[in-house]
C-alpha cells in the first residue's frame, strides 16, 4: 500500500485513495473512513502501473464529484486518466 491520498467528504468521512500492488502492475484503490475509524467496502479505481513515472494519483471532491486522476502509462507514453464518482455513492 502507498501514494495515499486523502480528501473530506463531511466533516466526517473521508475517502482515502491509494496504490496497491498486483503481480505485474497495481491496482488504485478507495475507500470511506468515518471519523470513528470505521472502513467501508473499498472499490478498485482503475489498474495502473507499479513504475515510479506512473507518480501519486490525485483525489479532490469538487462540488460533491470526487475526481480521481493518475498517470497512465503504456508503451512508454505517459496520458493522465481521470474518473469520477458523485459523492452520494459512498453514503
Amino acid at each position: 500500500m502507498g501514494r495515499v491520498d486523502v480528501s473530506f467528504l463531511d466533516k466526517d468521512n473521508v475517502l482515502v485513495s491509494w496504490m496497491e500492488s498486483t503481480d505485474k502492475a497495481a491496482e488504485l484503490k478507495m475507500v470511506k473512513v468515518n471519523k470513528n475509524g470505521q472502513k467501508f467496502e473499498p472499490i478498485t479505481v482503475s489498474l495502473m502501473s507499479a513504475a515510479r513515472a506512473s507518480g501519486f494519483p490525485q483525489l479532490e471532491i469538487v462540488n460533491g464529484i470526487v475526481y480521481v486522476a493518475w498517470n497512465h502509462i503504456e508503451d512508454k507514453i505517459t496520458t493522465i486518466k481521470i474518473k469520477n464518482f458523485d459523492v452520494d455513492d459512498f453514503n
